[in-house]
């Protein structure tokens, strides 16, 4: 339905893609998606888009790789966004690619993942490996949510809001 103010007016990109975060934000994924959906049809490359949906796609709907092509074009539309980055590695590690987000670390922290990012990704690595000791605890960001054993790929709804809030910034 258009939604700048005239009747039978195409809606503009920006405002679908307000749409989108408003159901994002208020956990309504079907509707979500639809709008992400509906912007990337009339914006093929929107890398906000690509990215909001991947987000949606991995981490609150549990379809990992899914998401992967949409993170990859946002990634491929902005290489130094390093939200990008950290949300393309986190999908490809819950779709159990550890050892391309491994050789990827590198080029992400050329392009300025801090390494409290770069920490949690590995702890998650090792947490997720076969015979996995926990590395030291200074490795871990302050911040962070203690990861458990076997629940690394079940977020809590606040670490699933913190990343909501984290991909809307500009």
């Amino acid at each position: 339905p258009p939604v700048s103010g005239e009747p039978g007016e195409a809606p503009v990109p920006n405002e679908i893609l307000a749409r989108a975060i408003a159901h994002h934000k208020a956990w309504e994924y079907a509707e979500a998606e639809s709008c992400y959906r509906e912007l990337l049809a009339l914006s093929p490359e929107h890398p906000d888009g690509h990215h909001n949906l991947g987000v949606l796609l991995a981490v609150q709907l549990m379809r990992p790789q899914e998401a992967l092509p949409h993170l990859e074009a946002a990634l491929n539309a902005d290489a130094s966004n390093v939200q990008y980055w950290f949300s393309y590695l986190d999908a490809l590690l819950r779709a159990g690619h550890a050892d391309l987000v491994q050789q990827l670390l590198p080029m992400a922290q050329a392009a300025g993942l801090q390494r409290a990012m770069v920490n949690a990704l590995l702890e998650r690595i090792a947490v997720a490996s076969p015979g996995h000791s926990a590395p030291a605890q200074e490795a871990v960001p302050q911040d962070a949510a203690v990861l458990k054993p076997g629940r690394a790929a079940e977020p809590t709804r606040q670490a699933m809001q913190a990343l909501a809030d984290l991909f809307q910034r500009k």
